[in-house]
């Protein structure tokens, strides 16, 4: 009887883990709110994400409604809704399984919908929601610019930033953020490739110079120069992934003076001293320089470089070498990313890029 009520138990037990393990409460790592920041009745609000649909028949003035999930399935998320016998309609975000998403979308008077990525803000919703102007008045993630400036952002480096595609997940970001009118995303990069390729002063230790020097950067520049025709720029945010060439070819001593060059050059060039700079610290691929004798000496120049100024920071990278390649086969430990680790690594570029963003333009707009 007593081994009959502990199986019992047992049996219940298991169940109960089933169900929540069904219904996603345990693994929910993205969160949407929607919330109505108008006088006004919200009606036949439809929430599409992640292979998920949430219907919501009214949100009166001032309310809010959370929904929590984990995505089933990739894609960009939709919201569809009824203000003032208007249809309104807005794409939102970009999701994932394994990536978390907290996003906020604030219905606003003259049907304007604004999105929000909350992990890019330091504004709770609660604060977004305090009244009727809450949503111009708290949300300030970019300072008072322009509504025709637009942000800038520069991507470039060699395999593993070749290997980034920014329409996975950091376009999504930015643009959730910002506003798709709003963001120009320009990549350029080129695998197994030295920093020399792009900064035009740097000086081989043996003075060999039959290899190119500020070719890749003369075709990047290009790209960009391309996109920015006259466009008047909030603000411009460099963000670099390399490194592996440098620390194979035993340059480690040289890159720190390399990328505080690279970014003075990019910031003479287009003329501006307030770009942000955002850099991919190498992974943990050789941290017993067996095979690249300079890996950790670089990785040390790209912290020290990415801690030096208030509008640099870096981003790790250690975490993203295993898992299912894009050929799909199984890594572990390699120089390159997985398939999912190269998503993470754009959400993070992105999250960095809009963290400076944010925290200059306080600076700027508090003097």
């Amino acid at each position: 009887m007593k081994c009959e009520k502990i199986n019992n138990y047992t049996s219940l037990l298991v169940t109960i883990i089933g169900i929540i393990l069904l219904s996603g409460c345990t693994w929910d790592n993205n969160q949407i709110t929607i919330v109505n920041n108008t006088d006004s009745i919200v009606s036949n609000i439809r929430i599409t994400a992640g292979g998920y649909s949430y219907l919501k028949d009214k949100l009166n003035g001032g309310e809010k409604i959370s929904y929590s999930f984990n995505p089933k399935k990739e894609g960009g998320g939709l919201i569809t809704a009824e203000l003032n016998n208007k249809k309104i309609r807005r794409e939102f975000g970009y999701f994932t399984p394994n990536l978390k998403n907290k996003i906020s979308i604030i219905l606003n008077s003259k049907d304007e919908i604004k999105i929000v990525d909350l992990d890019s803000t330091i504004q709770s919703v609660d604060e977004i929601i305090t009244n009727n102007y809450a949503a111009k008045k708290n949300l300030h993630i970019l300072g008072n610019t322009l509504e025709t400036d637009k942000h800038l952002f520069i991507l470039s480096g060699q395999s593993n930033m070749q290997g980034h595609r920014p329409n996975e997940a950091f376009t999504p970001t930015v643009k959730a953020a910002l506003g798709a009118e709003k963001i120009i995303v320009v990549q350029d990069a080129m695998g197994g490739q030295p920093i020399k390729r792009w900064w035009k002063k740097w000086k081989s230790p043996d003075d060999n110079k039959l290899e190119p020097i500020g070719d890749l950067y003369d075709r990047l520049m290009l790209k960009v120069q391309q996109e920015i025709k006259e466009q008047k720029l909030a603000t411009i945010t460099f963000i670099w992934m390399q490194g592996e060439r440098d620390a194979n070819k035993g340059w480690g001593k040289l890159y720190e003076a390399s990328l505080i060059g690279l970014y003075q050059q990019l910031s003479e060039d287009i003329g501006r001293k307030d770009i942000n700079f955002v850099i991919g610290r190498l992974s943990d691929f050789d941290l017993k320089n067996t095979r690249y004798p300079h890996w950790t000496m670089i990785r040390e120049a790209q912290v020290k470089v990415g801690e030096s100024n208030p509008r640099f920071s870096w981003v790790n990278t250690d975490d993203l070498n295993d898992g299912i390649s894009r050929k799909g086969k199984k890594i572990e430990n390699d120089l390159h990313y997985s398939a999912e680790g190269y998503k993470i690594l754009g959400k993070r570029f992105a999250e960095n890029a809009l963290k400076l963003i944010r925290n200059n333009t306080d600076k700027e707009n508090t003097k």
